[in-house]
């Protein structure tokens, strides 16, 4: 084999490596997109979800719920336990008396609803509040947030970056939001 063909037959063996690792690369990015879907329920409406809980290279876990609601929903509270097995780690809370334990910030009401060191919550209220007597002068006061979560930073997390969001994407023309819960926190490598 001549000087020439070598040069351009190692050239295209590298190159199909390459092409190679690419292909599998993208393929291992493609699988951590979709997690283990999951079906709630919220007041009866049976809802579909995703869960995705992966560890990367430098030791943090990072964890999302994903789900598919109507727009105008609201007042529903889910619990994530990092701990347990996936189809028993979310669940959904929805009844109106546990809900009031989340208190309201506009009315001056404390939060005494209770979530355990492995939990965290993300919740979403909605009251109708009168600004007066005359009801027709009423508004709806929208709220929600993150409760708990302690293991965020105790254990292995402590004195580790970690962090924790909840992100709306609204589809108007389908009446849908895809709701984002996420968190990130150190487990150690």
């Amino acid at each position: 084999m001549t000087k020439t063909k070598k040069i351009i037959f190692s050239a295209i063996a590298v190159f199909s490596v390459i092409a190679v690792l690419a292909v599998c690369f993208s393929i291992k990015g493609a699988a951590a997109v979709s997690g283990e879907k999951l079906t709630f329920s919220v007041r009866g409406q049976e809802l579909q979800g995703e869960y995705i809980d992966e560890i990367n290279s430098r030791g943090y876990r990072h964890i999302e719920f994903i789900s598919y609601v109507p727009t105008d929903m609201s007042d529903y509270a889910v619990i994530i336990n990092v701990d347990a097995p996936v189809g028993e780690n979310i669940k959904v809370i929805d009844d109106e008396k546990t809900l009031d334990k989340f208190g309201c910030p506009a009315d001056g009401a404390e939060n005494d609803f209770e979530v355990a060191d492995n939990e965290i919550c993300y919740f979403t209220r909605s009251e109708t509040m009168s600004v007066n007597e005359d009801p027709a002068d009423s508004v709806n006061h929208d709220w929600g947030g993150i409760r708990g979560g302690r293991f965020l930073s105790s254990g292995k997390a402590a004195h580790k970056s970690s962090d924790r969001s909840v992100n709306y994407d609204y589809d108007c023309d389908n009446g849908m939001t895809r709701v984002t819960c996420e968190m990130n926190y150190y487990v150690g490598v």
